[in-house]
């Protein structure tokens, strides 16, 4: 039924002789989707997403940044590059996702770090695989001089066994603060 949209093109899904797991993560990459899950026995797909309104409360000083999107721009995961914004009373910070951390670094080299697998646990403890609570999911960062929470309102992910491949899509910064440094000595 779809071997004929592809007939004649170069690396054909269908073409004689292809092993069926070639032919379906060839198949998965033409229709921009991503091969690396699409085979993996056991691999649950799961999207949380926000509907509800929500109020955010700042502290005297904090800001709030936002929305900041986390996109791969195609069906293989790759390095997302940092991104950076100029927020009043801050200056420059740079927003990065790697791994499982959001990083959050002003350039006098505060930084707080949001932990992606705290989401995960609380998408769990909101009842998954059914969900039915769909409010934002708010991390509390750990410190290095910059406080803040990140707000996540769109999450998409994949749960292998015990292995939770998992990117969120948009992020708020709420409140982020410069903390005071204690002197050591």
């Amino acid at each position: 039924m779809l071997a004929p949209w592809f007939e004649g093109r170069p690396n054909a899904p269908f073409a004689p002789g292809k092993k069926p797991e070639e032919t379906a993560r060839e198949l998965l990459v033409a229709l921009g989707l991503r091969p690396d899950t699409g085979n993996v026995s056991g691999a649950i797909y799961f999207t949380h997403h926000s509907d509800v309104p929500a109020t955010l409360s700042l502290t005297e000083g904090g800001a709030v940044v936002g929305p900041i999107v986390f996109e791969s721009g195609g069906p293989v995961p790759v390095a997302i590059p940092p991104q950076t914004v100029t927020v009043e009373g801050l200056g420059t910070i740079q927003i990065e996702l790697a791994d499982k951390l959001v990083t959050v670094s002003l350039d006098n080299g505060a930084s707080v770090k949001f932990d992606i697998a705290d989401a995960m646990r609380e998408i769990y403890h909101r009842g998954w695989p059914k969900v039915n609570d769909h409010r934002l999911i708010g991390l509390k960062g750990t410190p290095n001089g910059l406080d803040g929470t990140a707000i996540i309102d769109n999450m998409n992910g994949t749960y292998i066994a015990a292995a939770v491949l998992a990117r969120p899509e948009q992020v708020w910064l709420s409140g982020l603060t410069p903390r005071p440094q204690r002197l050591k000595g």
